[in-house]
């Protein structure tokens, strides 16, 4: 893959804010509380990269792939043979799957990869020892090799990644180790009652730093507000 290649995520706003989406040998990141679309938006990912004839690396960190809300984004895809499904059961299974993706592209070369989400096998593992200085080294770690691996196979590659609030703010699980490794980082905000959903990019092109995009969650995906109102004519 060109270094400079772009992966559309096939979400307008999103695409807007990540300069026409996914970048080849670069990390994004997406962060936001359950319900956000987190996992809608990499499943958009996956069926645009089997498009143009590519496989997908899904770590699925919390055993919840949908092959339902697949094909209800798009139910002309095949993607038996453009997706290897990785489910590790363990913060360690999920390390151990990074250090074996050079094996992985040998045997299957693949252009996507996405975890989803990177941090939650490693809040399990901290909630139960809260000060374990290891593991949160390790977690880095983690981090840098997907960066590695990210940079040295010229991959897409998309982490998401749960959430922690403090003091009126929400930020992603291992936030320094985020920001540190990703070249782009956007937040969902799911909004209220009486508010919208909002896309902000929180990391990325200077001039779009917290500019923030409304979104909805519909069938076909994470769309725009004005797409919606366009489905709704039609």
């Amino acid at each position: 893959m060109e270094k400079n290649a772009i992966l559309p995520t096939g979400s307008k706003p999103i695409d807007t804010l990540l300069e026409g989406g996914l970048h080849a040998g670069e990390i994004t990141s997406i962060f936001g509380e359950a319900a956000t679309g987190k996992t809608t938006i990499a499943y958009q990912c996956l069926i645009n990269i089997a498009k143009a004839g590519f496989t997908t690396v899904y770590v699925d960190t919390e055993h919840k792939f949908n092959t339902r809300r697949i094909s209800q984004i798009d139910d002309r895809i095949d993607l038996s043979d453009h997706l290897i499904v990785l489910q590790p059961e363990t913060f360690t299974q999920q390390v151990q799957h990074m250090k074996n993706l050079k094996q992985i592209a040998d045997e299957r070369p693949f252009m996507l990869l996405l975890i989803d989400t990177i941090s939650h096998l490693y809040r399990l593992e901290l909630d139960s020892i809260p000060k374990n200085i290891a593991l949160k080294r390790l977690f880095e770690q983690h981090i840098a090799r997907v960066n590695g691996e990210t940079r040295r196979l010229s991959l897409f590659t998309l982490i998401t990644s749960q959430v922690r609030s403090y003091g009126g703010k929400t930020s992603p699980i291992g936030e320094d180790c985020i920001y540190a490794y990703s070249k782009r980082v956007l937040e969902l905000n799911k909004g209220t009652i009486n508010t919208k959903r909002y896309i902000t990019l929180r990391k990325g092109i200077s001039n779009l730093i917290d500019e923030s995009l409304p979104y909805t969650i519909t069938e076909e995906g994470i769309c725009s507000i004005t797409e919606v109102k366009l489905y709704s004519k039609t």
